[in-house]
């Protein structure tokens, strides 16, 4: 083979070798390209936590509070998120004792719990959660009246001078407490407590535990 021409192919190698490697160079550098159309699939999300439920969507009616059942485990209770354990009076009371979750003054709503842990009553001590019926705690008799009708017991003793009223569906009730006995109260008379309870009438009593 003619030197000149051998020497020329050599050359000629080199520099297309070397272009090839700067050009391969440059494509390893280029930014990753977006998987669209190229026929992968996006990288999944994470899934968005679903919020607590909010004490502001409460609403009472015969045996529940919002999510909260009267018989329903203790922790079926908690994991809605809207009881948690009471250690500040647990502390006083000794047991163990469960409160809503955002009450921490004990002043909106309590929960009671049975032997065999579960949910036994709930009850409301303040205004601003309804009953299905659109009834807070300080309301007027005749309200009720108004709205359960004939679906509203008579007055009944309370103990300790006070008297109820009381509606159901099948075994699940509803209690209405006000200040007066039962000779005293009047279409006036304004509800102080609400409870709900299942299997019976709730007592509508509360002591300091």
């Amino acid at each position: 083979m003619n030197r000149k021409i051998a020497l020329g192919l050599v050359a000629f190698s080199m520099v297309a070798g070397a272009g090839f490697g700067f050009w391969m160079n440059q494509a390893n550098d280029q930014p990753a390209q977006a998987d669209e159309g190229n026929g992968a699939k996006p990288t999944a999300s994470s899934p968005t936590p679903k919020p607590a439920p909010s004490n502001d969507d409460l609403i009472v009616s015969p045996g529940r509070v919002g999510a909260i059942v009267v018989g329903m485990p203790v922790a079926d209770a908690l994991a809605t998120g809207l009881v948690v354990r009471d250690a500040e009076r647990e502390d006083v009371c000794g047991g163990q004792l469960y409160r809503w979750k955002d009450d921490t003054a004990h002043s909106s709503m309590d929960v009671a719990t049975d032997q065999q842990d579960r949910i036994a009553t709930v009850g409301v001590s303040r205004g601003g959660y309804p009953t299905d019926k659109g009834v807070r705690v300080g309301d007027r008799l005749s309200t009720l009246q108004e709205v359960y009708g004939s679906d509203l017991s008579a007055p009944a003793e309370a103990g300790y001078g006070q008297s109820g009223v009381f509606v159901h569906d099948g075994d699940r009730w509803l209690g209405f407490l006000f200040d007066e006995t039962v000779g005293e109260i009047n279409e006036t008379s304004r509800v102080t407590f609400m409870e709900v309870a299942e299997g019976e009438a709730p007592g509508l009593m509360r002591d300091g535990c």
